[in-house]
């Protein structure tokens, strides 16, 4: 006990332990700021557009926002998106209480050039605090090296889990007057970011179902594996025979009807892709085509899915083997979404 008081006695001793006990206290989603930064505030105002989640037509499944600043490598090159790095440091990750509008802020080191790209998702879909968790459905990234604004994109896991995902490259205002996506934090801007869906929508309605059909499976082909951040571009996708899984869905009739409904990374005219029903009848089974009339969005029997769009297919289980009704829609920033009330 004597040895134990004569430990608190010593001041020296006693600033060095309040010292570790304050360091001990920061949280960790405070940024860290070199002894010669300046971290600057910069206020962000992020719209989330009215829509509806596709799947179930119910409101949007968006409850998370990350803030993801990029800083330039080097203030004498060009402004260009290559020339951006991650700067993970000052990420600010939020469950905005509400939408559509919902105000946050970034603290940023002064005398250093940004541009801030926002995405929304699920908070049950990733965690950025904890990128490492193994219940993470998507990773951040790039497939190449160095990552930068230009190449940063969005990974699901799985090609046919992909969530619902929301970007936008921040735009900085001076008051009322917009002046570009590049800005320096002690410049006094705020930052808008109206964030616009990245995935496409595709569903699939069959009718009149026979009893004996046992089930029936929805498989894909050529589905994109990641995309870009800022304009959906593909930047991995399936190849023939690569093992990955094709099966987006197996459903069982309900009174006689099969329904399936999800979320695709979109793949433009350059990767689009086909799909094949397989129909289980209890020992036997048959694949059909998914078919449809070559249009704006199909060609061959092959789809074509752009970001905020979807694809819509009803038939009926007598023409399964013969086609679908098509219907599509491209103004989808309102409160139906192709079709959805």
């Amino acid at each position: 006990m004597n040895d134990f008081l004569h430990f608190y006695r010593q001041p020296a001793r006693i600033i060095l332990l309040l010292a570790a006990l304050a360091a001990a206290s920061c949280s960790r989603n405070e940024p860290f700021a070199a002894p010669d930064e300046v971290l600057r505030t910069v206020p962000v105002q992020i719209a989330l557009p009215q829509t509806r989640a596709f799947a179930d037509g119910q409101s949007h499944h968006v409850d998370r926002i990350l803030l993801l600043p990029f800083r330039k490598s080097a203030e004498s090159l060009p402004d260009d998106n290559t020339n951006y790095l991650p700067a993970y440091t000052y990420a600010v990750q939020a469950d905005p209480g509400q939408f559509p509008a919902s105000p946050s802020a970034l603290h940023l080191p002064a005398g250093i050039t940004y541009k801030v790209l926002a995405i929304g998702y699920n908070k049950t879909d990733y965690d950025f605090n904890d990128r490492s968790s193994p219940v993470n459905r998507f990773d951040l990234g790039s497939a190449a090296s160095p990552v930068t604004l230009a190449n940063f994109h969005l990974a699901p896991k799985s090609p046919t889990l992909v969530p619902e995902f929301y970007t936008c490259l921040a735009q900085a205002y001076n008051g009322a007057a917009p002046v570009g996506s590049a800005f320096k934090p002690e410049q006094g801007y705020t930052l808008r970011c109206d964030l616009k869906r990245l995935v496409s929508g595709f569903s699939i309605s069959i009718a009149n179902v026979p009893a004996f059909v046992r089930s029936i499976t929805l498989r894909a082909e050529n589905l994109v594996k990641s995309s870009r951040a800022l304009d959906a571009a593909a930047t991995a996708w399936q190849a023939a025979g690569d093992g990955g899984n094709r099966v987006l869905a197996k459903a069982v009739p309900v009174a006689g009807t099969v329904t399936f409904a999800q979320y695709l990374l979109p793949t433009f005219a350059a990767n689009k892709t086909g799909f094949t029903l397989l129909v289980e009848y209890g020992s036997t089974s048959q694949s059909y085509t998914v078919k449809a009339a070559d249009g704006a969005v199909v060609a061959g029997n092959k789809f074509i899915f752009n970001p905020n769009e979807a694809i819509n297919l009803t038939g009926d289980y007598s023409a399964v083997g013969l086609g679908f009704n098509l219907s599509y829609g491209v103004n989808l920033d309102d409160d139906a979404w192709d079709g959805i009330q």
